[in-house]
């Protein structure tokens, strides 16, 4: 499920049949999802469609969120009232997605997944790697895509558009859950810590 908060009061609009307002919402979960919220935000709305384990967005109209086993696009240009925009069905329940331009990077609890969102409406698997791993982060640049496992495997590929080829693997031990790299240095969230590889 998904809360939608809004700084403002104001920007609370009527949302779409499947977006449902809290206060129009008998179930007590659907009507208080956070109620730790305090100072100037306040919620606008709950989308409960299903389990939400990971998102992403491109950083300015679209929000990519994984809700059980189902990749959902939204457009968010109004952040208080998005909108559906396509779904499509993936190997198993997603847990991580890295968006870079018309291509998505989702990481299940069944491998990676390698999805085309040039038609929002109308998503296209193009490839699924890694099968039978559980990926626990995703995280994508334009020449190389990361993904760590829960079973302490951190993966490089070298990446060329939406083709990936197995660069590194490491068997690092651990539990690991989000990557990402910088300076050189891939950095994986684990059960213990912070993991930093060279």
């Amino acid at each position: 499920a998904i809360v939608f908060i809004s700084s403002s009061a104001t920007d609370v609009q009527a949302g779409s049949d499947v977006f449902r307002n809290l206060h129009e919402t008998p179930d007590p979960i659907q009507a208080n999802p956070s109620p730790i919220l305090s100072g100037d935000l306040s919620d606008v709305g709950y989308w409960p469609m299903g389990p939400c384990y990971a998102m992403d967005s491109n950083g300015s109209d679209r929000l990519y969120a994984g809700n059980g086993r189902r990749l959902d696009i939204y457009d968010i240009t109004t952040g208080s009232s998005p909108s559906l925009m396509g779904s499509m069905v993936v190997p198993g329940f997603v847990t991580a997605i890295a968006a870079d331009g018309v291509t998505l990077f989702v990481g299940t609890w069944r491998g990676l997944v390698i999805v085309d969102i040039s038609n929002p409406a109308a998503p296209v698997q193009l490839d699924y790697l890694l099968e039978n791993q559980t990926i626990g982060g995703v995280f994508a640049e334009t020449d190389a895509v990361y993904a760590s496992s829960s079973a302490g495997m951190v993966y490089k590929f070298a990446r060329s558009g939406d083709s990936l080829a197995l660069d590194v693997s490491v068997d690092h031990g651990g539990n690991y859950h989000d990557i990402i790299h910088r300076d050189g240095h891939v950095i994986v969230a684990r059960l213990d810590g912070l993991a930093i590889l060279l």
